[in-house]
């Protein structure tokens, strides 16, 4: 009977059988787990908004009149990229002709429209 502590019995979410210390671990975990979450939900507000701020901000350009040519990737047409980038720049009222890979002012290659030649009739 002298060995029974009221108070270590009494104390939530404890047993008399768990070691001293258990309880302040367990603090600092759950401490722990609300600063990531905290942090989690301010990475995603930050990225949130940088995306916002990307769509609406002027991107150097005018979207008007921007020709975009899909296929270039082909290991055929790469062979005279150069050739046809050279031959665009020459059309009179072309401003400048470049190359890339991305295509700008449109979404993920998944959202872009993409037209394909139509199945011939019979």
């Amino acid at each position: 009977m002298s060995r029974y502590q009221p108070a270590d019995i009494l104390k939530a979410n404890k047993s008399s059988t768990e070691p001293r210390g258990t309880g302040r671990l367990r603090n600092v975990l759950v401490v722990a787990q609300f600063a990531v979450s905290i942090g989690l939900i301010a990475c995603t507000a930050i990225v949130y908004h940088q995306t916002v701020f990307a769509r609406f901000t002027d991107p150097g350009y005018e979207r008007e009149g921007l020709l975009t040519i899909d296929g270039l990737r082909h290991p055929e047409v790469r062979k005279v990229q150069e050739t046809l980038i050279r031959e665009i720049s020459r059309v009179e009222g072309v401003i400048g002709a470049s190359g890339t890979r991305i295509v700008p002012a449109e979404g993920p290659p998944s959202s872009r429209p993409s037209a394909s030649p139509a199945a011939p009739t019979r």
